[in-house]
């Protein structure tokens, strides 16, 4: 899931497209999709999954009470020992302490001049999503070790979320129960929840030479496993 929307996990910038269109073609399928509900393609759950999802710079543009279902959603087309690769903006980078006044939607949660939103992460929120599929906005929350919550994947993120809902999403809370992977074979799952490898933030400086000043970035990096189920 690319947030950018370019292809460039799939096509770095260094090689032309034109120069591998033909290889791509043969191993990679596109398809445009509302990850908040439109169900996952069926090529998702071919050869009985997907060994890792790359979430790059896309689940910060979603709503903190969507995130658990979207993450559920994802991890539904993981094989057994799959791993989530996750990659977003964390607290306190720059673009964030640079927002001016009216741009604020909620804590840590703003829109662009494009109109765009975008959610500024810590590491403790990310591991509750992963681990207990806890909106991530709620860092002091209720999910502890062995937390479950129930959260449809299949289609639209609707009332059937835990918490209820209005059609608009679910409530990233905890309950008990499990969620059911799309596709043609039904997996279940006890999101309580994925396995952590790697967590942790990573800090950057990057220099505009034309503007002779420097930009200090904070994003957060992760690596979740799928657990194996008897």
């Amino acid at each position: 899931v690319d947030g950018g929307g370019g292809g460039g996990a799939t096509t770095p910038a260094s090689t032309t497209i034109s120069s591998t269109a033909l290889e791509l073609d043969q191993v990679c399928v596109a398809r445009v999709c509302d990850v908040t509900k439109d169900p996952l393609p069926p090529e998702a759950f071919a050869h009985g999954g997907c060994d890792f999802v790359l979430l790059l710079f896309c689940l910060s543009a979603i709503a903190p009470a969507k995130m658990p279902c979207v993450i559920a959603k994802l991890v539904s087309c993981l094989k057994p020992g799959g791993l989530l690769l996750f990659r977003d903006y964390g607290r306190f980078d720059e673009a964030q302490l640079r927002f001016s006044k009216g741009h604020r939607l909620a804590d840590n949660f703003y829109v662009k001049q494009d109109g765009t939103r975008v959610y500024y992460f810590t590491t403790e929120g990310i591991r509750n999503l992963m681990r207990s599929g806890c909106n991530p906005a709620t860092e002091d929350n209720e999910g502890g070790e062995g937390a479950t919550t129930t959260v449809p994947v299949e289609g639209a993120c609707s009332g059937g979320c835990v918490g209820g809902g209005d059609g608009d999403g679910c409530s990233g809370s905890s309950g008990s129960g499990k969620f059911v992977g799309g596709g043609e074979a039904k997996r279940e799952l006890v999101f309580g929840g994925l396995e952590e490898v790697e967590l942790g933030y990573v800090r950057r400086q990057a220099a505009n030479r034309l503007q002779q000043r420097a930009r200090f970035r904070i994003w957060v990096h992760g690596k979740f496993r799928r657990p194996y189920v008897a």
